[in-house]
């Protein structure tokens, strides 16, 4: 790894084409290393400039490629109130390229435009900056297209440029495929779809976290709940919309305990055919004692949000290390 890549910062306006360069980026390490890069991500938004100087400080015994990832800093803006910290975090970043590990890339990803950061000049040429630019509208539907394709779903052009032009950003979209992917894997995909779930925002953004607990699958809940974080979502949306999918779950447990059919449970609980059948599938997972005491931690989780100093991130990862137990 030559001293000119010590260091990238690459920006644009979709967290999702932002993220496929930091894993291409990876993936050349890991061809030309023969072996598989150590990653590192710092959480930004609690790192003090010696923390930063330290975490970049690599100097391994054995020659261990390592990525050390620092996704959109909030110390890392134009406004002026940010501007003096700016220069501390900078002043470690030049400091580090004086000397770079060989062995270690950094990666900063971000929205604003380096040179209006004055990146560059502080830096220099240890720093090198790619811009990420969103994809044109016909390529993006040749992309959605595609991204149905690979999941076993066929859509016509002309529904894959509505799902393209609908102005949600790439996670979304990919969540909202993945979704649709569900409902009725292998059918055509038919306008009605489109209509009923494009606008459904923040369900299909809490999407993959909300299917992973109620599969109690720890490692996809923990995956998805970070990769939230990573595109500036609240967490105590994230408390809402899970409480809400368990609520729905616990709804269908009861009905169909009662012997009721699949159509009067779409009938008494608002809920799509494949919804249904979801949830039926799910509420084997959960004994009814299980989601008593999950709704004690959801209210206990939601107060301590509201109401103590306690990270908001260390109380949903616990709650989600609770949902999965078994």
């Amino acid at each position: 790894m030559s001293e000119r890549q010590a260091l990238y910062y690459i920006w644009g306006s979709d967290a999702f084409l932002i993220d496929e360069e930091i894993r291409s980026l990876i993936g050349q390490i890991r061809v030309e290393s023969g072996e598989e890069p150590e990653i590192l991500s710092l959480e930004a938004d609690y790192l003090t400039p010696l923390q930063l100087l330290e975490a970049l400080d690599y100097a391994p015994l054995f020659s261990v490629k390592r990525v050390l990832i620092i996704k959109r800093p909030v110390w890392l803006g134009k406004s002026r109130k940010k501007r003096s910290k700016t220069e501390e975090y900078l002043r470690a970043l030049e400091a580090y390229l004086e000397r770079p590990s060989r062995d270690q890339l950094v990666i900063i990803s971000g929205e604003e435009n380096p040179t209006s950061l004055g990146l560059e000049k502080k830096l220099g040429t240890g720093l090198k900056t790619l811009q990420i630019k969103q994809l044109e509208a016909a390529d993006l539907a040749k992309w959605v297209q595609r991204q149905f394709e690979q999941r076993g779903r066929d859509i016509k052009p002309e529904l894959a440029r509505i799902v393209a032009n609908s102005g949600q950003d790439m996670y979304y979209l990919l969540n909202f495929i993945e979704k649709l992917c569900l409902m009725a894997p292998g059918e055509p995909v038919q306008m009605k779809e489109l209509e009923a779930e494009l606008d459904s925002g923040e369900e299909i953004r809490v999407f993959k976290l909300s299917d992973a607990l109620l599969r109690r699958d720890v490692r996809a809940a923990m995956n998805a709940f970070r990769q939230l974080l990573e595109q500036g979502e609240s967490e105590i949306l994230f408390l809402y919309i899970i409480v809400r999918q368990f609520i729905q779950m616990a709804k269908v447990k009861h009905y169909a305990g009662e012997g009721r059919d699949h159509k009067d449970i779409e009938a008494l609980t608002g809920l799509k055919s494949w919804a249904v059948k979801t949830k039926k599938e799910q509420a084997h997972r959960f004994s009814w004692d299980e989601i008593a005491e999950l709704f004690k931690a959801f209210l206990d989780a939601d107060t301590r949000m509201k109401s103590t100093s306690q990270e908001d991130r260390m109380i949903m990862e616990t709650l989600i290390v609770k949902i999965c137990a078994k």
